[in-house]
């Protein structure tokens, strides 16, 4: 009986043993999580936008995303799709809508503002239907100066890309 009980106090002492480590790597793990939180915050705050960028970033999409009915848009361009991508539901006459400037494609205001409040956290801003960057670089940098936006080169390379072949000799 004596072994029995021998057995028994060190098997109690074995399993406390692995509980106290399996504690301590849990509290180490938390320990280290809530490092790597506090490090990234301070990271990501360092590196927000100043205010004059925040204001250079809002004038340029107010002056990307232009809002509208989708019936004054009908009328100046009739061939204009009349399924909106984010929610591909149909855009009624009445409907407000925003129109891209610089693609020229046409949203539910509530679809697009979602869609650029998600894109806006992951990366640049997008047109959901063909990606088109929406803003100029001034408005990715951070910077406090807002120069006006060069030719975007998808443009250029969409138009030779669609009409490249009348540009070859006969």
């Amino acid at each position: 009986m004596g072994f029995y009980a021998e057995d028994t106090l060190s098997g109690l002492t074995i399993g406390q043993a692995i509980y106290e480590v399996a504690l301590m790597i849990a509290v180490l793990r938390w320990v280290l999580c809530l490092i790597f939180r506090v490090m990234n915050d301070r990271r990501r705050t360092e590196s927000d936008e100043t205010p004059a960028a925040e204001a250079c970033c809002q004038k340029e999409y107010n002056n990307t995303l232009v809002l509208t009915t989708f019936g004054e848009i009908k009328e100046r361009l009739p061939q204009t799709e009349e399924t909106c991508a984010v929610c591909l539901s149909q855009l009624s006459v009445e409907d407000e809508v925003r129109e891209l400037m610089n693609c020229y494609h046409v949203f539910h205001r509530e679809c697009i503002e979602r869609w650029l409040e998600h894109e806006h956290e992951n990366h640049i801003p997008t047109c959901p239907l063909c990606r088109a960057p929406l803003l100029s670089s001034c408005c990715h940098h951070s910077s406090t100066t807002c120069v006006p936006p060069p030719q975007p080169s998808w443009a250029v390379e969409r138009l030779l890309y669609l009409f490249g072949d009348d540009l070859l000799p006969c």
